[in-house]
């Protein structure tokens, strides 16, 4: 024996009693067989049997029925083996209560090698089961709400922006068709109905990104992009907004910053977020401005305005969803923007802050990570063309449309267009219906409503295929959510259209025919 041994025992076996029978953690000894030959204070205040009632009995008298057999055949073949089991036994009490301990089971030799009892050695864990438990099923019920609320705000989107179809579609008809027969006044009301309800539209937006952020649902797509052509496109737009305020708009960018590894359409919303707040907080016959820099392998963008600014008090809180300044309650923002700003600029790795004094403007800066000196001078940018108005398109008579959508105020908006490029025109309320006629006439193209009565859109453009229908087709749809363009296209789909539609999209693709 080593020095070890010999010195725990020389320790007097009352000591060694004292110390099992006074353990925090139950202790049970068997014989080779298993019938309980010992267990201490802590196994009977456990499980309510006492020793009498459990001495020259088998353990099963605990178990449980709620675990697998397996499980205690590997149990008794590992220690029967000389081995030492570990592992969760859910047993139950004598009351019939259930609880969970995590054993230790081992053979104890004799001195011949041969085994002569089992120990156990068991902690119970019943409170960490059950908040594991707790935990599980609050992590379901997290994931269950946040699907709910996914699928809540998926069905959202598509009811409002089947209305506002109507609504944004006719209103740019008649202010691109209604030429002198319009006065100013009517042309007046047409723009308010159009402002009010891109407005609504960019609530919905607005609404649908910030729960992609916060649901970790937005994946940036990063490459390599030149931060001033990025500005100097975002401030074309935002440009005509500020020249309706009478507002001067200053750019003080460096040509060349080199590039930034960023996502260019989340970057140009926080841009466009930042400096469209500028224009409708500040004044008319004031000034805007935006400023770039680099501070080492960092860009800074700042957006500054002499507008009505913030209060001191309220700047803590300005990035906070719905929050909107008292000053700066105009009842036109969602009070969603800055809080989309901040989310998208910390995915970037980075961060926004503001200065504000009320009364003189407000500073918002962005530091964003990763910028690049240029290997290269940049490229000269080949100029777009801009989007033709109704007059200028190219005159598609002869060229025929099947318009399938169950909507008749959607269906006539469509009709309406399409007519004014000089195609023909087919209206079918149904997959059924634009079957029908797919067997009696060929089509030059093909916009298909997705969600419709019986026969939805995908299935009917399949069977239209399968008849002879060449298309294209184009899904034309209230499904706008990220990654709904890709789905239709990967479903068969030659092209796709969000509602509400915008009659530049229709002529840009109007034009490939």
């Amino acid at each position: 024996m080593g020095p070890e041994t010999d010195g725990v025992r020389s320790l007097e076996p009352q000591i060694f009693i004292a110390i099992v029978e006074e353990s925090p953690t139950s202790v049970m000894i068997t014989d080779p067989q298993g019938n309980i030959e010992y267990v201490n204070a802590k196994f009977t205040l456990l499980t309510g049997y006492s020793r009498a009632e459990v001495i020259g009995r088998n353990p099963r008298i605990l178990k449980s029925g709620v675990q697998q057999p397996e499980i205690y055949r590997d149990l008794w073949k590992t220690i029967t083996a000389g081995g030492e089991w570990r592992g969760e036994l859910c047993n139950r009490k004598k009351s019939g209560e259930l609880y969970w301990e995590l054993a230790a089971i081992s053979a104890i030799r004799r001195d011949d090698g041969r085994i002569g009892h089992y120990l156990a050695v068991k902690e119970d864990i019943t409170e960490r089961k059950t908040i594991e438990d707790l935990l599980w099923q609050a992590k379901a019920a997290a994931e269950e709400a946040s699907t709910a609320k996914s699928r809540f705000l998926a069905d959202m989107s598509h009811e409002l922006r089947t209305p506002l179809n109507s609504i944004l579609g006719f209103s740019q008809l008649m202010e691109l068709a209604g030429g002198e027969t319009l006065s100013a006044k009517q042309r007046e009301y047409l723009r308010w109905i159009r402002e009010g309800g891109e407005h609504l539209l960019d609530m919905v937006n607005d609404v649908l990104d910030l729960s992609k952020v916060e649901a970790g649902k937005i994946e940036l797509e990063r490459a390599a992009i030149e931060p001033s052509a990025l500005i100097r496109r975002v401030l074309t737009t935002v440009r005509s907004l500020a020249a309706k305020k009478h507002l001067r708009v200053s750019a003080a960018l460096p040509d060349d910053l080199g590039t930034l590894d960023a996502d260019e359409v989340r970057l140009k919303q926080v841009l466009y977020n930042l400096l469209s707040n500028a224009v409708k907080f500040t004044e008319p016959e004031k000034r805007i401005g935006v400023e770039a820099c680099a501070d080492g392998a960092d860009l800074l963008i700042t957006v500054w305005d002499e507008g009505i600014g913030i209060p001191a008090a309220d700047i803590t809180k300005i990035f906070e969803p719905y929050a909107q300044s008292r000053s700066r309650h105009t009842g036109e923002g969602t009070g969603l923007g800055l809080a989309i700003v901040k989310k998208l600029v910390q995915l970037h790795e980075g961060t926004v802050a503001v200065e504000s004094t009320q009364g003189v403007g407000s500073r918002f800066t962005v530091r964003l990570p990763g910028l690049h000196p240029r290997a290269e001078p940049p490229a000269p940018r080949p100029r777009r063309e801009e989007t033709r108005g109704l007059e200028e398109v190219p005159d598609l008579a002869g060229k025929s449309a099947l318009v399938v959508d169950d909507s008749a105020a959607n269906r006539t908006l469509m009709e309406r267009i399409l007519t004014a490029f000089g195609c023909e025109v087919v209206l079918a309320p149904s997959g059924e219906d634009a079957l029908a006629a797919a067997r009696d006439t060929s089509f030059d193209v093909v916009f298909m409503d997705i969600q419709l009565p019986g026969i939805n859109g995908v299935e009917t453009m399949r069977r239209m295929r399968d008849i002879g229908a060449r298309g294209p087709f184009v899904a034309l749809t209230a499904y706008a959510m990220k990654g709904d363009a890709e789905r239709f296209l990967a479903d068969g789909f030659d092209g796709f259209i969000a509602k509400p539609v915008r009659i530049s999209e229709i002529v840009s693709f109007l034009e490939t025919l």
